[in-house]
């Protein structure tokens, strides 16, 4: 019909000030004629009624709107009382989500503008990856610009910085697909979990998800949190957090880590060191205070050291029998020393050799002995200023035996017996010139030299306490200092 072709000319809004119905010469215009306006820069269809004026600018199109370029100069409004099943390349309003949503590559994922981040990658695992698994990056293929994915692994095998998200669609191998890293993953099977739980890469199932808090070495990598818990149509909203390595923080370098490792500030360098403990770090402790399992570490107070008590000795132990080293107290145990309570100092030395020292409590003796292959000594007794005899004072002797003549004087001090003389005589008339008072004998035999003239002779003093002198008749003058015990 000739007059519903539609004509196309320009000009100004003015020059248009009514509906043209005639044709025109050089232009099929009709009233439908489709104008171009130059001062609104708008184009306009007349309706055969208005003068071009009064035509409302505001247009509907029904249908496709096919054209190679299109612009917009001021807005695009879409219908926001419906949501519409997309396909790809195609946009709309979603009134549920409050934004424009455009169906992606494949038409199976819709992206929700502003509220969701998508990466486009590729599967080469050798399976299909299903919509809702955990997925990590494996690689790329540089070639299409794709990131190669596979079910993320989740117990410390790889960094947790390899995760990527959850996949939005099944990704079948060798094809391309999306994964969310930031927004919904709906159709889910989310029958396993709460509305509200957290969601971790679960470290027992590749891709899978878990409510329960992983534990190291398995990565702790927050994943998403059920918005609809549900069999058929549960719905994630995904949003990976990464509780990244110790040693990817700025200022940690742990370098070769080993068993019993801990970190130490190196203020030099400025950061965090790795560096071994000692074996007592990780050591059992013992048991009680007399504990000598090997290897344990010892607390303060065992065996009587650093505070608290000597370990208490019952009056049915045995002195003999104190095998650890240590500090002991106690009452009526055997073996004591002339069965004075007191205290214990035992050393234990490699095999069957062992030393003890032993504090009165009742007055101030000291005693130590010693065992050897198994076999304890006799106590010995340790003398000092407190407890030995008083000095006796110089005794004189004039009068010798044997027929020996001269002086001989003697002395006891602090346990020690000095004994000096000149004495003339021959041992033909005997060796022995002077017995000593038992307060003064040692408990061996004492050997010194005498001087006779410019010639040293034998002379000793036995434990009987005889002086004896040997040599010639000659002048004799001697000295000799000893140790007594009484």
């Amino acid at each position: 019909m000739a007059n519903e072709r539609i004509g196309i000319r320009s000009g100004t809004l003015a020059a248009w000030t009514a509906a043209v119905t005639t044709p025109g010469t050089e232009f099929e215009i009709r009233n439908r004629e489709l104008i171009y306006v130059e001062d609104l820069k708008e184009i306009l269809v007349g309706d055969g009624v208005n003068d071009f004026a009064g035509l409302s600018r505001d247009r509907t199109i029904s249908g496709t709107l096919d054209a190679d370029s299109l612009i917009v100069q001021h807005k695009v409004a879409f219908n926001n009382a419906l949501p519409e099943t997309l396909t790809e390349g195609q946009m709309s309003w979603n009134p549920d989500e409050g934004t424009v949503e455009i169906g992606l590559n494949g038409g199976a994922v819709v992206l929700q503008i502003g509220q969701e981040q998508v990466y486009y990658v590729k599967n080469q695992t050798g399976q299909t990856i299903l919509n809702g698994t955990v997925v990590m990056a494996a690689g790329t293929l540089g070639a299409s610009g794709r990131i190669l994915i596979a079910k993320a692994v989740a117990d410390g095998t790889f960094p947790s910085k390899y995760i990527m998200g959850i996949t939005t669609e099944d990704i079948i191998n060798g094809a391309d697909g999306y994964v969310t890293a930031f927004g919904k993953v709906r159709g889910l099977n989310t029958s396993a979990f709460l509305d509200g739980d957290i969601l971790y890469a679960d470290p027992a199932v590749p891709g899978g998800l878990t409510k329960v808090h992983p534990v190291a070495p398995n990565l702790k990598v927050s994943v998403a949190i059920v918005i609809k818990a549900d069999a058929t149509n549960g719905t994630l909203f995904v949003r990976p957090t990464f509780a990244g390595n110790l040693n990817e923080l700025t200022d940690v370098e742990t370098g070769t880590v080993n068993d019993n490792s801990v970190l130490r500030y190196n203020a030099t360098n400025e950061r965090f060191e790795a560096e071994i403990l000692g074996t007592a770090a990780d050591a059992n402790l013992t048991t009680s205070s007399t504990d000598t399992t090997a290897g344990r570490v010892m607390k303060v107070g065992d065996f009587g050291l650093g505070a608290g008590f000597a370990t208490r000795l019952n009056i049915t132990d045995d002195l003999n029998n104190v095998s650890a080293n240590g500090l002991y107290y106690g009452f009526g145990a055997s073996n004591r020393p002339t069965n004075i309570n007191g205290y214990l100092l035992s050393v234990a030395g490699p095999s069957t050799f062992r030393g003890q020292l032993y504090l009165s409590a009742e007055n101030r003796r000291l005693f130590f002995r010693r065992e050897a292959l198994g076999v304890w000594q006799d106590w010995s007794e340790l003398y000092h200023s407190d407890n030995y005899p008083s000095d006796t004072g110089w005794t004189t002797v004039t009068s010798l035996l044997n027929g020996w003549t001269g002086t001989v004087r003697y002395i006891k001090r602090a346990g020690m017996v000095t004994v000096t003389g000149d004495a003339a005589g021959s041992s033909s008339l005997g060796s022995t010139i002077l017995n000593l008072p038992s307060t003064h004998r040692p408990s061996t035999v004492v050997w010194f030299g005498n001087k006779s003239g410019t010639t040293m002779q034998n002379a000793d003093v036995t434990t009987g306490g005889d002086i004896r002198i040997g040599g010639l008749n000659d002048l004799t003058r001697f000295t000799i200092t000893y140790p007594v015990i009484t």
